[in-house]
């Protein structure tokens, strides 16, 4: 079996397996809507030139569909809904709450953004199992960090996005050394 990368292949199987692989991780890890895996119409344009995929506001799509399923999370539980669903990426809820809180100690302790870059699934194992042992006490050790003190926090671009250049110089890369 041969193992194949970006540079044994064509351009144009370079762009469609560049939309298969957008469309699967849309479905099932960055905004899934359903049990199922399916291709909500938006992600259609998307995939139509797969070159400008990277110029897509994906940070702000993800939020999008995590309020749509909020608010249909809270309609179903209003309605007394036998069973209740939730979509989006979990992923960036369990982020998102493993950042706000203060761990004292055990917070990592990291002024780099995007924050998934620092995280490791130990780290995450680690605070998850820390939030889920502090559940259980009558007085909670861990509070929410406030907004004053998240807003005032330092922050540096990760070292492979500060080095990039602009979403054109990346795309304009990928093009000459993939075709």
């Amino acid at each position: 079996m041969q193992i194949c990368d970006a540079y044994c292949i064509n351009r144009e199987t370079w762009k469609r397996c560049l939309a298969a692989y957008t469309l699967l991780s849309c479905c099932t890890l960055v905004s899934p809507r359903a049990a199922n895996a399916n291709v909500p119409d938006e992600l259609l344009r998307c995939v139509q030139n797969p070159v400008e995929i990277g110029e897509y506001d994906w940070a702000g799509y993800i939020l999008d569909v995590l309020r749509a399923s909020a608010e249909r999370f809270q309609q179903e539980m209003n309605e007394g809904a036998p069973s209740l669903t939730s979509g989006g990426s979990n992923l960036f809820l369990q982020l998102y709450c493993l950042e706000w809180t203060d761990f004292r100690k055990h917070s990592l302790d990291t002024d780099l953004v995007p924050k998934i870059g620092a995280y490791t699934t130990e780290k995450i194992k680690e605070l998850i199992k820390l939030e889920m042992q502090d559940r259980l006490l009558k007085s909670p050790r861990y509070k929410m960090r406030s907004v004053e003190s998240m807003a005032s926090r330092a922050r540096r671009l990760h070292p492979l996005i500060a080095g990039a250049g602009t979403v054109k110089e990346v795309r304009a890369f990928s093009v000459i050394s993939h075709s």
